[in-house]
């Protein structure tokens, strides 16, 4: 009993003793810039650094508890600096959420805000801007002078996409009529690296493009029999090994490029309304189908003699 009563009298100094970290209230007007980096114009989006909307979400570090969340829209949000008054000397996580659309809701804690996903309904959604993500930890008022500059990732990839005919017979033709991404996920996980929860979780017809919009794989860009080419975007998807192909339900889950070819050769026709279909996996390289967000991969589909045997080769490049 008396070892207690020794005891409780030296926590309860301890307790006293340890000084919080926002005691002195003195607060300070924080200057935020988003750098979502160099606009890349392409056919669509005309923009991938075009910024719609931002959540600014500023956690406690050493609490882990959020204290501000700052939704602009299209409306509120100029383009310029935003300003937030945050308590001076104290450690905080700062978190942009990037044309989401919407105000998120249920982070109201660091390890929320980790397993919290966002989601498209269509694997093309981008009208308001490429969805986007930056996080900066350990920003402390007072003691980090200029502006806070939030560095943006896009959660997505683009993909381009050309190809490669030199190694076609001279009398084969092959017109691409339809390009697709498959096995593109539903939604991302914006601050933890991102897979697809399960079949559910992927959309049941890709990001493509068909007609016109997929033309510049027929036009010749001036090397050799090499396409133009053709850009493609799809969320992460870090799915790792490619599993056995006879698993057609792993298989699903896997992103994969889908192309629906016109097929001409000497005695072999398609037929009207009927198909060729390429399909293979991707990923950054030969049995892995790891798909990074703010990366731009550079496919190149290389068929060759009559195109009709074994599987299509293809070469990757990749750049963020």
């Amino acid at each position: 009993m008396k070892k207690i009563l020794l005891l409780l009298p030296m926590l309860i100094c301890f307790a006293a003793c340890e000084k919080a970290p926002d005691s002195s209230g003195e607060k300070s007007l924080v200057a935020i810039v988003l750098d979502t980096g160099p606009g890349v114009k392409s056919k669509d989006p005309s923009d991938d650094s075009a910024v719609s909307d931002v959540n600014l979400l500023v956690y406690n570090s050493r609490s882990g508890m959020l204290e501000e969340h700052l939704w602009l829209d299209s409306k509120t949000f100029t383009g310029g600096k935003i300003t937030m008054t945050l308590l001076r000397n104290v450690r905080y996580t700062v978190a942009a959420c990037i044309n989401f659309g919407y105000k998120i809701q249920d982070v109201p804690t660091l390890e929320k805000l980790k397993e919290f996903r966002y989601y498209m309904v269509y694997p093309d959604e981008y009208s308001l801007g490429l969805p986007m993500a930056a996080l900066r930890e350990g920003f402390t008022p007072g003691q980090d002078e200029g502006p806070l500059i939030l560095k943006a990732e896009r959660l997505m990839a683009r993909i381009t996409l050309t190809i490669d005919r030199s190694g076609l017979d001279k009398d084969v033709i092959m017109t691409v009529a339809e390009a697709e991404i498959g096995g593109c996920p539903r939604s991302v996980t914006p601050f933890d690296s991102s897979r697809p929860t399960g079949r559910s979780d992927v959309f049941s017809k890709g990001f493509f493009k068909k007609g016109i919009p997929v033309n510049d794989l027929n036009i010749n860009s001036g090397e050799g029999r090499k396409s133009r080419s053709v850009d493609l975007y799809m969320l992460e998807s870090l799915s790792g090994e490619l599993p056995a192909m006879d698993n057609p339900t792993l298989v699903a889950v896997y992103p994969y490029i889908q192309l629906k070819i016109d097929y001409i050769a000497p005695g072999v026709y398609a037929g009207i309304g009927k198909w060729l279909t390429y399909r293979f996996c991707i990923g950054e390289k030969e049995g892995n189908a790891d798909i990074k967000r703010n990366t731009r991969y550079h496919f190149t589909v290389c068929p060759q003699g009559t195109g009709l045997s074994g599987e299509p080769s293809w070469k990757v490049e990749f750049t963020n």
